[in-house]
């Protein structure tokens, strides 16, 4: 299987989902869960369902883990496992799995690591950082030279200086480190806040943390109902320039359209009810080298 990243927007290729059973949805507090309510399982599975046409019809191959033996029995253990984006960070040739620094996820990445082997991902494939706590949703690609690691809260500093060396000594890729989102519970990443388009495209929530990257053009969101409550910002690029968002959410549409980004519509009102979206969803297995 081929497995690589390098950039937020070389052409989509290949992700990874999890279809979550009913039985995960069925704890008592959606709090000890870390989400924001609980959902409805049949309004998630139609919106993933839709999710997944919308990626294939742009002739991106989704993986899923329905037929996985251990879907069942296992994962019915973490009901945030839906959010399979933390738990891997995605190289040039490698998938570097992840440590959830939250109990309540501790466990998933062993989850992942069989579910890679089930679809066919090479153990060379696979690497490991065994060190600190780390989380996918805390790598972002700023170009193909340089990564932007946020540290100090579910990515340790530890754990963010063994990945910036080794994207540094295997890749010759250098990292910008920030301590961005530490105080905020939503979004509990960067990715959450921070989004890139192109080699000259990007946005950002800018009462979140400062934009400190050199692009031509960015658009700074305020917190509207939108970004803050329908997760607009919470979005996946498939190519350069264009977008899957969640639907019905026209003021954030207009603003990515008038950064001449395409934007593709998908309802994700439900699955952002456990505090994540489509950009959180997707494990990004395969892109288009830039």
């Amino acid at each position: 299987m081929d497995i690589g990243v390098n950039s937020e927007f070389g052409k989509l290729k290949s992700v990874l989902l999890h279809v979550p059973t009913r039985e995960e949805f069925s704890f008592n507090s959606a709090d000890d869960m870390m989400f924001l309510d609980t959902p409805d399982y049949d309004k998630v599975l139609y919106e993933i369902n839709s999710y997944i046409e919308l990626l294939e019809s742009l002739d991106i191959t989704v993986y899923t883990d329905i037929g996985f033996p251990l879907r069942s029995s296992m994962a019915v253990e973490f009901p945030n496992l839906i959010y399979m984006k933390d738990l891997a960070i995605a190289t040039p040739e490698q998938l570097i799995l992840c440590r959830p620094h939250h109990d309540v996820r501790k466990g998933e990445e062993v989850y992942l690591h069989k579910l890679l082997k089930h679809i066919g991902v090479k153990d060379s494939q696979i690497n490991f950082i065994p060190v600190g706590d780390h989380e996918g949703a805390d790598i972002v690609w700023l170009n193909p030279k340089k990564i932007m690691i946020n540290e100090g809260y579910r990515t340790t500093f530890d754990a963010s200086e063994e990945i910036a060396k080794l994207f540094n000594s295997k890749y010759d890729i250098d990292s910008h480190k920030i301590e961005g989102n530490k105080y905020h519970q939503i979004p509990q990443h960067i990715q959450g806040s921070k989004h890139i388009f192109s080699l000259e495209n990007a946005a950002y929530r800018k009462e979140l943390e400062p934009w400190d990257m050199d692009f031509k053009n960015t658009y700074a969101f305020n917190e509207t109902e939108e970004i803050v409550k329908k997760f607009s910002l919470n979005v996946i690029t498939v190519n350069e320039n264009e977008i899957i968002m969640p639907a019905n959410c026209p003021e954030t549409k207009a603003a990515y359209e008038s950064l001449g980004v395409k934007c593709h519509e998908s309802p994700m009102q439900e699955i952002c009810k456990g505090a994540g979206g489509f950009a959180c969803m997707t494990l990004f297995l395969n892109r288009e080298m830039i």
